[in-house]
């Protein structure tokens, strides 16, 4: 597939003329940086709920050795105040004990809270000096349209807002706290970040990042549909394909656009674009057609216009996208791969993104 070719055909918003201006330098795109997320919030994913008034943790689980005493794994309570009223989430961290200096760290947005996971190697992470904070998601509220468990009534108290948040906005909400919390550890490098998530929690990283500046790194493993692809000539999994089995996971509003994707006043390379001059790290299978690969890689692509005007070069890719594997390191702050086998966050892929983080901190 030639990549202008097919850009040309889709025919995309202009993410440096969003509002009918265009805009030429980082300073102006700093400046509609707001106005963009809030066109993001309003049409695909709600407004993600405000800063707590207050947080504070509690160690529920009294920090242990792990991995032969490689690190130390401590289960926590986060509580929060939000709009007067009290929430908590249980997350955990494994900190490395040897380790010299500050250190990178993880946010790992998972699935289960189990440690090590099968989508999470924690030994190996540890081994290669990162700490990883985790989040099982459904501990903050149940991946269903059920808004009346855990955090999310006081996150969303108002389901019938037809910009009321979703769920990946309230995961992403919760993985922003984990960071308040990372942020404490005077072990922890703040200028290395890094939040991970795969499928739908993909979706919710790069919400994360493209909403918290504290973010340095994100890594999105196959997140496809509504995350890292476009939508404009995707195939595999439409808006009307997600919103019909997972409309929970968005604002009301989003369905609007069921099988209107030229309708969208945006693509997904908006929300790509706003984690800029970050740095956005994507990771797809070769058989994940659901997800649509091409259409990540399209997506992109169509960043790079404004690494530019941060001096960057964003994505380094060739025209014609190549046949997997292959994995494409070569931007200053943008990075590309493509495994063979299905949808799945693998230790092939971390490793992949540790790579390229490790290249970036110069470690």
């Amino acid at each position: 597939m030639n990549v202008k070719a097919r850009l040309n055909e889709l025919n995309v918003p202009d993410v440096l003329c969003p509002f009918g201006k265009k805009i030429t330098t980082a300073k102006e795109f700093e400046e509609i940086k707001p106005k963009i997320q809030k066109l993001l919030c309003r049409e695909e994913y709600g407004f993600i709920p405000p800063a707590p008034e207050k947080i504070w943790v509690e160690n529920i689980e009294k920090g242990k050795a792990f991995a032969a005493g490689k690190s130390t794994l401590t289960k926590h309570m986060m509580h929060a105040v939000v709009n007067g009223r009290e929430l908590s989430f249980a997350f955990t961290s494994n900190i490395p004990t040897k380790a010299s200096g500050r250190m990178p760290a993880f946010i790992h947005i998972n699935f289960r809270d189990l440690i090590p996971d099968q989508y999470q190697p924690t030994e190996e992470i540890i081994d290669r000096g990162y700490a990883v904070y985790t989040v099982c998601y459904q501990d903050v509220s149940t991946d269903n349209g059920d808004f009346n468990n855990n955090c999310a009534p006081i996150l969303c108290p108002d389901r019938t807002d037809p910009h009321a948040p979703g769920k990946i906005a309230m995961w992403a909400w919760a993985a922003m706290r984990v960071i308040d919390y990372a942020l404490e550890n005077e072990k922890i490098d703040p200028e290395a970040i890094a939040v991970i998530g795969h499928s739908r929690l993909g979706k919710t990283a790069l919400l994360t990042a493209a909403f918290d500046e504290r973010v340095s790194f994100v890594c999105v493993n196959n997140s496809g549909a509504s995350g890292d692809a476009l939508s404009r000539g995707k195939v595999g999994e439409s808006i009307k394909d997600i919103t019909n089995r997972f409309p929970f996971w968005f604002c009301p509003k989003y369905l609007e656009y069921a099988d209107r994707e030229n309708d969208l006043p945006f693509d997904q390379h908006f929300l790509l674009s706003l984690v800029a001059p970050r740095t956005i790290i994507l990771g797809t299978a070769d058989e994940d057609q659901w997800a649509d690969p091409h259409s990540e890689y399209l997506a992109l692509t169509l960043t790079n216009p404004v690494y530019a005007l941060y001096g960057k070069r964003g994505f380094v890719f060739p025209d014609e996208i190549p046949q997997a594997p292959f994995v494409l390191h070569e931007g200053d702050a943008c990075a590309f791969h493509t495994r063979l086998g299905l949808h799945y966050l693998s230790r092939t892929d971390w490793n992949i993104y540790m790579d390229y983080i490790d290249s970036k901190l110069g470690r």
